[in-house]
């Protein structure tokens, strides 16, 4: 009867024992990827880890330029400005081309200015001269100017001028050729006009300054024709138009003075 009482203590130990070490797995299995929450009022945090990047995947930080991390050294330009004069010029304009440079230039250490003028966007002439002589270019064309300062032969730096289009020239009447009047009689006042742009001439006279009994124009060549049929009691004053049909026009005033019973020339 001893003998079976000691073998149930024994059986009872042995499950006893098993059932404490299956309950401390279970435990231990339970606490596996669970992160350790700090305790309260211990003033500890969880710092975040940061992920890596993997290998061959960072993004560059873009590379500043000189210029930009140190403004203050850009080089400072010498050519401040440049502009055309006149600026709506004339097939007979002198165009001039000027340049704000500063500092001056100074030859003796090979510094000197290159212009290329264009022409309806082409270039049609480059050189150091700044200007261009009257009839280089013609009504209804556009020009500009690109200006190059040079030293020891290189381009250092370029600037362009506006574009700018050259108008229509008014004409002009050169000299009034009068006859000598000696009396009654037809005679012929010959009028010389010119035009830059060589556009066909108009000649008229102008009717309300008056126009005196006996005279007419022919309005191609611009000659006057004078018809004297009586001794004339007045000077004869008149206004000679001449217009190109493109806005642009010249005029004079002239007249004749006469003396009894025969006249004296124009003026």
């Amino acid at each position: 009867m001893m003998r079976i009482n000691v073998w149930n203590l024994k059986k009872k130990m042995k499950l006893a024992l098993l059932s404490g070490l299956s309950i401390l797995l279970v435990c231990l299995l339970g606490s596996c990827g669970k992160s350790e929450e700090p305790a309260a009022g211990s003033g500890t945090t969880t710092q975040p880890v940061r992920q890596q990047p993997a290998l061959g995947t960072e993004r560059a930080e873009p590379e500043r330029s000189p210029a930009e991390e140190s403004p203050g050294k850009k080089k400072e330009s010498r050519i401040r400005g440049i502009i055309l004069s006149p600026p709506n010029p004339r097939a007979d304009s002198r165009i001039t081309v000027i340049t704000d440079i500063s500092p001056a230039l100074n030859p003796e250490e090979g510094e000197s200015l290159s212009h290329r003028f264009y022409k309806n966007m082409e270039m049609f002439k480059e050189q150091g001269e700044n200007s261009l002589p009257p009839g280089s270019v013609a009504k209804g064309e556009s020009l500009f100017v690109d200006v190059t300062f040079i030293k020891d032969g290189e381009e250092i730096e370029k600037k362009r001028t506006g574009i700018i289009f050259i108008l229509n020239s008014r004409p002009e009447i050169g000299e009034v050729e009068f006859p000598e009047i000696t009396g009654l009689g037809t005679y012929q006042i010959i009028v010389n006009a010119g035009d830059a742009d060589e556009d066909t001439l108009t000649y008229t006279l102008d009717a309300k300054y008056g126009v005196p009994e006996g005279m007419d124009i022919d309005e191609k060549s611009g000659m006057i024709t004078y018809r004297i049929t009586q001794p004339p009691r007045q000077d004869a004053k008149f206004k000679i138009v001449v217009s190109d049909g493109d806005g642009g026009e010249d005029w004079r005033e002239l007249f004749i003075r006469f003396s009894q019973p025969a006249g004296r020339r124009g003026s």
